[in-house]
């Protein structure tokens, strides 16, 4: 009899408000939860998109400057390759480094940002004085982007 006794002392209105109350506690909370699992996620995935693009960047810098080293390093190659001269072959390298950056410029680091105006600049002005200095940049705008590259890959 205990059993009828306990049945019928619960008030069900009670019951039900309790029920109900802790039901909209728990849908809060597992809410707030949730969002804050989502922005993180959200978050994460944006560096992650962020990481991937300067990997692209920085890959594509390091093969067209590569271009570039090797007729530097390998003067016979540049002379049989086309019948371009060098300079507008380094003319259109340069352009198409350019127009990648055109949009993605904020994905360079301060100082290759700063290396590759002062390349872009002097690209149309190469000659035998400043020859020199013209690639001693291009191998450092290479060797820059590819630690940053190395820097970035296990990100």
């Amino acid at each position: 009899m205990s059993m009828d006794h306990f049945i019928s002392s619960i008030e069900w209105d009670q019951l039900a408000s309790t029920i109900a109350s802790s039901a909209i506690i728990s849908g809060g909370v597992s809410a707030v939860v949730n969002y804050f699992l989502t922005m993180r996620t959200m978050k994460k995935e944006r560096e992650m998109r962020f990481i991937e693009n300067r990997l692209g960047v920085y890959s594509f810098i390091i093969y067209n400057l590569d271009i570039i080293i090797q007729w530097h390093v390998n003067p016979a190659s540049r002379e049989s390759s086309s019948s371009k001269k060098i300079g507008d072959q380094i003319q259109e390298i340069i352009q198409s480094i350019d127009n990648e950056l055109r949009n993605k410029f904020y994905l360079l680091d301060n100082e290759s940002a700063s290396r590759w105006m002062w390349i872009q600049r002097f690209s149309y002005q190469i000659g035998n004085t400043n020859y020199t200095e013209y690639i001693t940049n291009i191998y450092g705008m290479r060797n820059k982007s590819a630690r940053k590259y190395n820097e970035l890959r296990p990100l």
